[in-house]
């Protein structure tokens, strides 16, 4: 018996979206005084965020990826990618809990900090490829992220 896949997300991630989340953490932790402030949105690397948001896009279309699977992708492309000069495994925790809740995904963890020690993990891990590390997050993103109103 096969498990029956997650839908397909109605909003996917896109430059336009992670480009106002970045700006919007960053002024916030500038106000707040959290953390090491990341530097500003001009300085990241040309046209590795839209490679990265295509190329999740385009794979889990070709796959039928359900969307744990795509989530988890986005997730560890952002943490072991150099995207940004800086902040990009705390941008891999908020862009995928952001893309989960624009999905209508409930989160069973209360705090991005709780996925802290995960993203270092999958970030400085070199043993293994992108495909196993997703694998594993796609089965801890299935206990974490629940669909809203299911029953």
């Amino acid at each position: 018996m096969t498990q029956e896949k997650s839908k397909n997300p109605k909003i996917w991630l896109s430059i336009p979206l992670c480009e106002a989340i970045y700006k919007k953490f960053r002024n916030y932790q500038a106000k707040n005084s959290l953390g090491e402030q990341l530097p500003p949105l001009n300085t990241r690397y040309p046209e590795k965020l839209e490679s990265l948001i295509g190329s999740v896009k385009l794979k889990s279309y070709l796959l039928s990826h359900d969307i744990h699977h795509i989530g988890a992708t986005y997730y560890v492309k952002l943490a072991r990618s150099q995207v940004f000069l800086n902040g990009n495994k705390r941008m891999a925790v908020i862009l995928t809990d952001l893309f989960f809740e624009l999905n209508q995904y409930n989160s069973k963890i209360h705090t991005w900090i709780d996925l802290a020690d995960l993203t270092l993990l999958v970030s400085e891990d070199r043993q293994n490829t992108n495909k196993q590390i997703i694998e594993l997050i796609v089965n801890i993103f299935k206990k974490i992220y629940i669909k809203k109103n299911n029953k």
